[in-house]
């Protein structure tokens, strides 16, 4: 008898610990031993998270920053050519103040800001010969501080040249002074 009870009490033991395994792999939930581990992981997982979308947010404003600074740097250089341009015609043709070319005032001092843009806006405009997103406008200034009023000799004359361009939404004016003998 004692022996069938020590099997009996072998096999009983044995069923309760196979029970306790099927709990332990089958129920997870009552299982608190991985929990930490669980949390922990979760909490790693959303500061990774984090940090990827302030990386791409700041990766696509460096990239819009790049894109602007190629605008400017493009329309820079167009509106540059486009008053470099007035300025070798100026260089390489006689200025006649009573019979000026179209792209340039004659009237010392007269051109306001309003007056070159809507010069820029009206189809008189001189196109840079180029682009045509570029184009210049020039105003004579005078004669220049410190020249000679002599009628025999040649005086100089001040010039202020605007180059200006505006391509793929960007816009960029510059102004250069030319001075000319005639």
């Amino acid at each position: 008898m004692n022996k069938k009870r020590s099997t009996l009490q072998r096999l009983l033991g044995k069923k309760e610990k196979d029970e306790r395994i099927m709990q332990k792999t089958f129920s997870p939930l009552k299982n608190e031993e991985g929990a930490v581990m669980i949390v922990f992981t979760l909490m790693l997982l959303a500061l990774l998270t984090v940090v990827a979308l302030a990386s791409i947010n700041t990766a696509n404003t460096e990239v819009q920053i790049a894109g602007a600074e190629l605008i400017y740097q493009s329309n820079f250089y167009l509106a540059e050519g486009a008053a470099m341009e007035a300025a070798n015609w100026l260089e390489n043709n006689p200025i006649d103040l009573d019979a000026p070319p179209a792209w340039m005032e004659a009237t010392e001092g007269a051109l306001t800001e309003s007056e070159i843009n809507a010069f820029w806006a009206s189809p008189n405009a001189e196109d840079f010969t180029i682009d045509a997103d570029a184009s210049f406008i020039a105003d004579y200034e005078g004669v220049a501080g410190g020249s000679s009023e002599d009628m025999d000799k040649t005086t100089l004359h001040d010039i202020t040249i605007y180059g200006r361009s505006q391509k793929r939404g960007g816009l960029t004016k510059i102004r250069l002074g030319y001075r000319k003998p005639f």
